[in-house]
This record gives C-alpha cells, sequence and structure tokens, in this order.
C-alpha cells in the first residue's frame, strides 16, 4: 500500500467527539492515522494499547470507547 502522508480532517467531525476524554480521542487518531497509513488495525490488544499510547490498564479502560468510533470494530473509522 501506498503511504498517504498527510489526511483530510473533517472539523465539525471531529468536534462532534467532544464527549471523549483527553486520553480517548488522542488513542482515537493516533489509531486512525495508523489505519490511514497502513490500511488496517492489529486485532492483537497488546499492539493497539502501543499504537494509541496507552499503557495496559488505560488501554482496558478507553477501549470501549475508542472501538465504538469504529463501528465497533478496529477496522473503519467513523466519519
Amino acid at each position: 500500500m501506498t503511504r498517504r502522508p498527510w489526511m483530510k480532517i473533517n472539523v465539525v467531525d471531529e468536534l462532534s467527539l467532544s464527549h471523549l476524554t483527553a486520553a480517548e480521542y488522542g488513542a482515537y487518531v493516533r489509531l486512525k492515522m495508523h489505519f490511514w497509513l497502513h490500511g488496517c488495525l492489529p486485532a492483537d490488544d497488546g499492539c493497539l494499547a502501543r499504537i494509541a499510547s496507552a499503557d495496559p490498564d488505560e488501554w482496558a479502560e478507553i477501549r470501549p470507547a475508542v472501538k465504538a468510533l469504529f463501528r465497533g470494530e478496529f477496522r473503519k473509522a467513523h466519519g
């Protein structure tokens, strides 16, 4: 897959995520960028946590909110 060094950001969509904590939003953005570059996300929670820059305990706490933004599966981001 060709790397795409930049991506468009829909400001309205991003601001609609104001219900997320800073940790949840940061994890979402990092996972979304990884998906953008690679076309997929790993299935392993440990890998997802590392991509999201979260330790395992933090990842367990924020995972449900972040996963919901990927339509319940870590495949394609909402928006």
